[in-house]
């Protein structure tokens, strides 16, 4: 959680975790407070800020939707006020069952500096993999998520930067650069059942598991494969699970 002051509030960073056996795995977002009068809700107040997240090296797998009243989705972006800015997801893993991005910005001022960088996705495909939260035309996202990721994320976002990135799945419309495949294999998953892979590292060689490498070694803005680091997750998590 973020701690604020009345002057400042400080970066947010959450990284070498795993989320499992959720209906939906992150929201960030700034609502407004809500106020209740004897049984009458109001909105309230404003938050002081909404921005400087720094999530990466994030495994998220076994996402539930319907089932467990949930849209199974892996990120909630949402702006009201202030605007939401600076939020960054670098080296994850995500295998969910609603879409990847569930994006809503109702102020005419877009979100800045949104950025997914070097990571690895599949969604259900049941629906869009960035779809709008709703609230009809004065959602940025309403009309655009029917061309595509590209299209949403240049209507709701400015200076964003969606960046070697591997996406399983058979829908276009995505960033130049970005390595689209069709199925687990292609991408080097191993043995993904249900969601859940018993080794999600990317495959390097033709091995038992692996039909061939992944074009995600070494594809990295780092250098690195892409998705999570799963040796920091593994060492990050020891004697907690």
């Amino acid at each position: 959680m973020r701690h604020c002051s009345r002057w400042e509030c400080v970066p947010v960073t959450l990284r070498y975790n795993r989320i499992r056996n959720v209906a939906g795995a992150i929201q960030i977002a700034t609502p407004l407070s809500f106020r209740n009068f004897a049984g009458a809700t109001s909105a309230g107040e404003a938050s002081a800020d909404g921005g400087r997240y720094s999530i990466h090296d994030l495994l998220v797998d076994s996402i539930h939707d319907a089932a467990w009243k949930g849209q199974g989705t892996f990120a909630i972006v949402m702006s009201n006020k202030p605007v939401l800015h600076d939020v960054a997801f670098d080296h994850v893993t995500a295998f969910v069952t609603g879409p990847l991005f569930y994006v809503g910005d109702k102020e005419e001022e877009k979100i800045r500096n949104f950025s997914v960088t070097n990571s690895l996705f599949m969604n259900g495909g049941k629906r869009l993999e960035f779809s709008s939260t709703g609230g009809g035309r004065a959602n940025c996202a309403e009309v655009a998520q029917r061309a595509g990721a590209e299209a949403v994320l240049s209507a709701c976002f400015i200076n964003y930067k969606f960046e070697k990135n591997l996406i399983i799945g058979e829908k276009g419309g995505w960033p130049r650069g970005t390595i689209v495949v069709s199925s687990p294999q292609a991408a080097g998953i191993r043995d993904l059942q249900d969601g859940v892979s018993r080794d999600p590292r990317l495959c390097h060689t033709h091995t038992p598991g692996c039909s061939k490498a992944s074009p995600g070694v070494s594809a990295a803005t780092d250098g690195k494969d892409i998705g999570a680091d799963v040796d920091e997750i593994e060492a990050a998590l020891a004697g907690v699970q």
